[in-house]
Parts: C-alpha cells; sequence; structure tokens
C-alpha cells in the first residue's frame, strides 16, 4: 500500500453545550479493583477481570466467582468464546477455560509470558493468543494444532489483533502488520507511518464489516476502509486509548480522559456524570446497555437506546425537525437549535409545529392563529382572524401536500393551499368537516391510506372515509373511551390509541380493543409514536414503554432514564429515520432502537441445594434427601427490580406459581421424576415466549420399600 492511495481526514473536534449523553446509573459496589477488562456472556451477566480473579455482577452484587489459585499468577485478560466458555489470560502464559453454568474449569500451558490479548470465538476452531513481548500463537483447527508467527513478525510487542475472512491483522508498536493464510504458510505486510499511519504504535483494532477500526496511542483513531484508504481522527484531547468498539455507526473509544463517541466524523463526550476519571474497560450487552468499569471498581451502566439533552425552556409544548433542524415550540416562542444556542425564530406561544416535504413549516398558536414559515424561516402566510377562528388557539396540525387539518376550540379547520407561478402561497378560506365542528377540539389527527383517524375531546374516536363518518365512544369490553389523546398506525396496519383514562388500546375490525395489564395503568400515554422496526414508543408521566405490536410485548423504561414523574405536552415528539425525540420533564430524549432487542430477561438456575447441601451436579437423591431448593436469577441488570419469576415442578405442581423471590424450595418430595422450571418477566406478565431454565431430577425410592421386595 503506497502513499498515495491513502486518503487523510483530519477532522476537528465540535463540543455542544446541548450534546446528549446516556443517562448514568451508579453500581454501588463494595470492591476496589482495578479491572482490566469486563465481557457479558451470552444469558446477559457481566464478568469483570481483575489480577486476583473473576468476578460477576449479577445485578445484584459483584463477587469474586473464580479467585486465582495462585497469588503469584495474575489474571491478565478475557475473551468469551461461541460455546460459552470465558477464558482467561495469566501473567504466567496458561489459558483458563471456565464454563460459567456448570463451573468446569481448564486450565493449558501456552507460552512463558503474560498473555495481554486473546480472540477465541471458538476453542475448536481458528483462535489468537497475544502476549506483549513474546509475540502471538494462532490456533489452527484446535488447540494442539498452531502456528507462531514470531518469526515474520515486525515486533514482538503486540498489543492485539483482528480476523477478517482470511487475513489477521495485529496491532503492535511499530504500526500494523497484516497476515494472509496461504496454503503454504504466512505471508506478511507492514502498514506505518511510512505507509500513512499517524503512529507507528497502534493498541487496539476493531473489525466493522469488511473495514478496520485502528487505536494509536493517545493521538487518535484510524479508519482503514475496504478498498484500503485511510480516515484519521485525531483526539480532542490526546489521551491514552485504553480499548475502541463500534456499534450501530458509532466508534466507543475509552481514554485516560473518559468515554468518548465518534459519530459522523464528529467526537463527543458521553461519560461526564462521573467525572473525567481512566475508563478502564467498557461493554455493550445484548440489550443495548453500556457497561464501564473506571478506576477502583467502579461500574457504572447506562441503556445506549436512549439519550438525554439539557435545555434551557420552563415548558416544551410542541418538537419537530424541519430541514435537518430541530425546532422547539414553548410558551416564549419558537426556537432552533444551533451548535452553542437556541435560535429564537418567533415570540408567541407556540402549540404545534408540522411541515411536508422540508417546503413549508406550519407553526401553530396559542392566541395567534397560525403561521407558515418557508425554507428560510420567513413567514409567508398568517391566518390571526376568519370566520369560526378569531383569536382562537390551534391544539393540533396535520399537513398534507394540498390541505392542512387545523384543530382549534371551534373543531377541526380544512384549509387548502398551493403555491402559485411566481411562488407566492395562496390558502383558501377554510371548510369545515361535519361532526367535528362542535366546541370539543381535536387532540391529533392522522391518516392511513383513505382514511382519517381524529383524537377528539370526551367524544371518543372519529373516523373519515370516502366522506362518511363513524364514532368508536366505547371498548369492546363495555368501557367508555371519554378523550383519547394520542394515536399511531403500527406497521401490522393497526391503529393504536390512548385515552385519558389511562387505556391503552387497539383497532380491531372496527373494534377497540383494550391491552390489559399495564402498569400503574392510570397514568395516560401522552405521545405514541413508531420506532424503529416497527415497535411503538409510547410516553408517560412516570415511565417511557415499548410495545411490540405483533407479539403484544411490553417493556418498561422509568429507572434506566433517571425518570421524573411529570405530565409531558401531548404528543410532543417528532421523527428523523427510525430515531425519535421526545420531550419529558422539558428534556430532550432521543431513541433509537436496536435490532433483535431482548424483551424478556435471560434465567439461569445458578443453584441447587439437597437438605441444605449444595447438590454439586448431581440429579439423583435419595429417599431422604427430598427437601430440594433452587435458586435463580435473571439478567436484567440496569433494572433488577422490574424482575418477577414463574416456576413450575413438573411431577408435582398442577400450575405455574409466580414470586419477586429469588428461590423457592420444595420439602419432603414423594419418589418420582421432576423437572423444575422456571421464567422471569421483567413487566409482571409471562405469556409462555419467555426463555426457561430446567433441572430434572429424580428422588429415588430405598429399595425396601419396592414393590418387589415387599413380603406376601
Amino acid at each position: 500500500m503506497s502513499p498515495r492511495n491513502l486518503i487523510w481526514f483530519f477532522l476537528l473536534f465540535a463540543h455542544s453545550v446541548f450534546g446528549q449523553t446516556p443517562v448514568w446509573k451508579s453500581i454501588d459496589s463494595e470492591i476496589t479493583k482495578n479491572f482490566s477488562s469486563v465481557e457479558v456472556d451470552s444469558l446477559g451477566f457481566l464478568w469483570a477481570l481483575a489480577e486476583d480473579g473473576l468476578y460477576k455482577y449479577d445485578g445484584y452484587q459483584l463477587s469474586l466467582v473464580l479467585p486465582s489459585q495462585d497469588p503469584e499468577i495474575a489474571f491478565s485478560s478475557l475473551d468469551q468464546s461461541a460455546s460459552h466458555e470465558i477464558i482467561i489470560g495469566t501473567s504466567k502464559g496458561s489459558l483458563i477455560f471456565f464454563n460459567p453454568y456448570n463451573g468446569k474449569v481448564e486450565t493449558k500451558k501456552w507460552i512463558n509470558e503474560e498473555i495481554t490479548y486473546i480472540n477465541c470465538p471458538n476453542r475448536d476452531a481458528r483462535c489468537l493468543v497475544v502476549s506483549y513481548g513474546n509475540g502471538c500463537r494462532i490456533i489452527k483447527g484446535s488447540f494442539d494444532n498452531w502456528v507462531s508467527a514470531d518469526s515474520l513478525l515486525v515486533s514482538n510487542e503486540v498489543y492485539a489483533g483482528a480476523y477478517i475472512k482470511n487475513e489477521l491483522w495485529l496491532a503492535t508498536d511499530q504500526g500494523i502488520q497484516q497476515f494472509t493464510f496461504l496454503n503454504k504458510g504466512l505471508k506478511s505486510q507492514v502498514l506505518d507511518q511510512n505507509s500513512g499511519l499517524s503512529d507507528i504504535i497502534t493498541t487496539n483494532i476493531e473489525v466493522t464489516g469488511q473495514n478496520l477500526w485502528i487505536a494509536n496511542f493517545e493521538k487518535g483513531v484510524e479508519e482503514i476502509t475496504q478498498n484500503r484508504t485511510l480516515k484519521f481522527y485525531p483526539l480532542p484531547n490526546p489521551s491514552k486509548i485504553h480499548q475502541i468498539k463500534y456499534w450501530k455507526n458509532k466508534l466507543f473509544v475509552a481514554t485516560e480522559e473518559g468515554l468518548l463517541i465518534l459519530e459522523k466524523g464528529q467526537w463527543r463526550k458521553i461519560y461526564p456524570e462521573v467525572g473525567n476519571e481512566k475508563v478502564q474497560a467498557f461493554e455493550i450487552d445484548q440489550k443495548s446497555n453500556l457497561w464501564l468499569i473506571g478506576k477502583n471498581g467502579k461500574l457504572f451502566g447506562a441503556s445506549l437506546l436512549f439519550e438525554k439533552m439539557e435545555t434551557q425552556f420552563s415548558q416544551i409544548q410542541a418538537l419537530h425537525r424541519f430541514n435537518d433542524q430541530l425546532y422547539v415550540g414553548t410558551k416564549e416562542g419558537l426556537y432552533r437549535k444551533e451548535k452553542t444556542s437556541w435560535k429564537k425564530i418567533l415570540s408567541t406561544n407556540i402549540t404545534a409545529i408540522q411541515s411536508i416535504n422540508n417546503d413549508l413549516l406550519w407553526v401553530g398558536t396559542y392566541t395567534e392563529g397560525f403561521l407558515i414559515l418557508n425554507a428560510n424561516e420567513k413567514v409567508v402566510y398568517q391566518a390571526k382572524s376568519w370566520f369560526g377562528f378569531e383569536n382562537q388557539s390551534v391544539f393540533s396540525l396535520f399537513v398534507e401536500p394540498d390541505k392542512t387539518l387545523i384543530s382549534s376550540l371551534t373543531g377541526l379547520s380544512v384549509f387548502q393551499y398551493y403555491k402559485k407561478g411566481n411562488g407566492d402561497l395562496w390558502v383558501e378560506s377554510p371548510s369545515k368537516l361535519p361532526g367535528l365542528t362542535d366546541e370539543n377540539y381535536i387532540y391529533q389527527t392522522i391518516k392511513h391510506q383513505d382514511t382519517y383517524y381524529f383524537a377528539t375531546d370526551k367524544k371518543g374516536l372519529r373516523m373519515v372515509s370516502n366522506g362518511k363518518m363513524e364514532t368508536i365512544d366505547s371498548l369492546q369490553n363495555g368501557e367508555k373511551i371519554g378523550s383519547v389523546y394520542s394515536m399511531e398506525i403500527d406497521k401490522n396496519g393497526q391503529l393504536w390509541f390512548a385515552t385519558s383514562r389511562g387505556t391503552l388500546a387497539r383497532l380491531v375490525e372496527g373494534k377497540g380493543r383494550k391491552r390489559a395489564g399495564i402498569r400503574n395503568g392510570s397514568d395516560y400515554y401522552s405521545s405514541i409514536v413508531g420506532a424503529e422496526n416497527g415497535d411503538l414508543l409510547m410516553i408517560r408521566s412516570n415511565s417511557v414503554d415499548r410495545l411490540n405490536p405483533t407479539t403484544n410485548s411490553l417493556q418498561y423504561f422509568n429507572e434506566e432514564l433517571n425518570l421524573k414523574a411529570e405530565t409531558p405536552f401531548l404528543n410532543t415528539y417528532t421523527k428523523d429515520g427510525d430515531r425519535v425525540t421526545f420531550v419529558h420533564d422539558n428534556h430532550l430524549f432521543t431513541f433509537d432502537g436496536s435490532e433483535n432487542q431482548k424483551f424478556w430477561p435471560a434465567i439461569l438456575i445458578d443453584g441447587v441445594e439437597v437438605n441444605l447441601t449444595k447438590a454439586a451436579g448431581r440429579t439423583r437423591f435419595n429417599q431422604d434427601e427430598n427437601n430440594i431448593l433452587f435458586h435463580f436469577t435473571a439478567s436484567w441488570l440496569l433494572d433488577v427490580d422490574k424482575i418477577s419469576y414463574a416456576y413450575q415442578l413438573v411431577g408435582l405442581d398442577q400450575e405455574w406459581r409466580q414470586t419477586g423471590d429469588r428461590s423457592v424450595s420444595y420439602p419432603r418430595l414423594r419418589p418420582g421424576t421432576y423437572t423444575f422450571m422456571v421464567r422471569a418477566s421483567a413487566n409482571g406478565e409471562f405469556t409462555g415466549e419467555e426463555p426457561t431454565a430446567t433441572f430434572v431430577f429424580v428422588v429415588e425410592r430405598y429399595f425396601y420399600r419396592s414393590i418387589w421386595f415387599l413380603p406376601f
């Protein structure tokens, strides 16, 4: 690779006082260790490595699970294989294979120096073991079949490595070394400063598809693209880089000064709430939670599904994104977000903002009717006074390419509009929709196919299709609907709506069906909005909830967001692709959903006791060993208080039982074969879709009590 083929991009750091950050939760722990790495296993439990052993965090406590057996042998590196084993490298060159589910431990002597990096997706397949100062070993097929690259290494000071198909890339203190696997051996190529690298000391490698991210010692990170061009992103402040990880088009960089994100060429810090301390290690789990370990064993967690932005406003009443700019409407006026400030566009009480095709911005006010702004934020039309709308408040807007539906105290008005040949805007006098002209205003209007849906005040749900109106004022169970506050069409074409009574319902074959079992159901949803993968994001005062319309699965977020019980203004949200920005307690939150998001906690039976003694792998017990105690834990680490359990002992229980405890006992079991099953839920509901952990065991009958032994 010649310097002519490398493209350099030096990007400046842009810091914004309105930058968004995750909401961090500090995990209390009495353990003060310097942890070097962290992994999250396939069930969702967190493992942290210190010199004296391997620690596990199960949502309740951080505890030592696998201590080092020799005080002179320190644990130095950590990885998890595809077969769920945890692999530990030691300071004396040994590899420890630990199965966290059955406790099995196996040790293999590997090299004579400290193992500093492991990448073993499967112990019986290709695997890489690195020792800083003693080169690396490449395993081919099994741990008894390996090759050494030492003779080809540009330096034995190797920090990390990564595979891309048939290539191995190593980060060293002399640059990046690329190996290609050939039938007769290895082919090597070195990238250093002569090739365009900013620094020959490279410490981390991260693979994203066919691209590579490389971290040097403290200057920044570099991306090597599939066509082998190179982009360099200098850190805003030079600082030692400990770890990098790519997730959802973002590069996370752990440094001595905190955790940074590189997104769209811009740096931002997401670790301000816990100080500017060194980030030892971090990991992102299957629930899109970010786990971070700082100095002295400080453990922090945050949901990456949400980011929070502070604002200066006392009451945000409307929110909209127009021409890639974020606008907020407040009692004081209309504002547009800039990098370090908010620019005031209008000085009046703003109640609604909508647009279409990034051409015209419609703004509803509380006392000044509505205004229309062009793309340059110039007012091109203002309607303060006309028949039936004089000096009235605008409560909602629904904008279409040729007309806009505006709700006020006098009902719903329809305005036809178009642009003249000279570019001037022409707006026709309003018309009315029959049945929507009473004193009860409309909270929201949406359209699906040829049908308009109207969320009314005290009049239930109304629909207009082909000029005909239909009203649904009660649910299928007979419950009165009353006021409808928010609505959304899901990916299956069904309408969901929320009422002032706290009811969430969907429209099925012209009838409203209530979604039962919602926690704190008296707290109404102020907004329902479609999110990534067709889920519905639902905002209310005490939580932000996520509903999968296909499975009817519901997930609650409250502790993760540190929410205050504050009722949001109705339908204050805006969308940018799959990203949803909404208002809660005058903070702006952005929701960026994740594929394969878990709705159910994984469950683990982590202990079985027989007559108060550990079963130690046994599954057959004598007749007098009939007092069985089961311990189990669910992986919902950021908010374990949500967890409830359902369990059943097949062979005894006729149905499932529920508990909030993490252990259940069965005393004086009769001889027989039993299957213990347990599930976990984070929303209090059990549908049968939850993962199930099982334990099959036998309580044997004494042979002298068997039928064949009884005397005749």
